[in-house]
């Protein structure tokens, strides 16, 4: 019996570390830069690239797709910049600048995209999806979804 508790506890204490993830999603943790995002659970996991600093997330169908990932603020460049950067060559619709974050939303050839992106200390973690315009009701949701919990791990 006191395996079985000592088990029990371990497990919890495990897995306690992150809020449960909403009906439907599944929680992508990055260990290199320690954060999270929400998945929809129908989507398929790509592969982790070689340096580890995020993951994509794919619809069977190709009809739309998440990518995450981390990286590091260029020294002097400040998030302004970036945010400048996350325009070029897009149709934006919705732009907007925050003390430490930001969002971009538009058309990219023939797909939809949204982009949030949040600095943190020297690190910028971004979330960015692209789909077709017959997924905007779905990706609404999911966006809405995904993006009020980025990037914590809710621990």
């Amino acid at each position: 019996m006191k395996k079985y508790l000592f088990t029990l506890l371990v497990a919890c204490i495990s897995f306690s570390g992150f809020a449960q993830a909403p009906k439907g999603y599944n929680t992508y943790h990055n260990q290199r830069f320690d954060f999270c995002v929400l998945y929809p659970h129908i989507f398929t996991k790509g592969m982790a690239p070689a340096n580890g600093d995020g993951r994509s997330f794919m619809m069977a169908n190709k009809a739309g797709r998440l990518l995450t990932f981390g990286s590091w603020q260029m020294p002097g460049r400040g998030l302004k910049k970036d945010y400048a950067m996350a325009q070029e060559g897009k149709k934006v619709t919705y732009k907007a600048l925050f003390k430490n974050s930001y969002v971009v939303s538009g058309w990219d050839k023939e797909r939809i995209f949204y982009q949030k992106t949040v600095l943190r200390k020297d690190l910028l973690i971004t979330v960015y999806f692209d789909y077709l315009p017959s997924e905007k009701k779905r990706f609404d949701k999911i966006i809405a979804t995904v993006t009020k919990s980025f990037p914590t791990c809710n621990k």
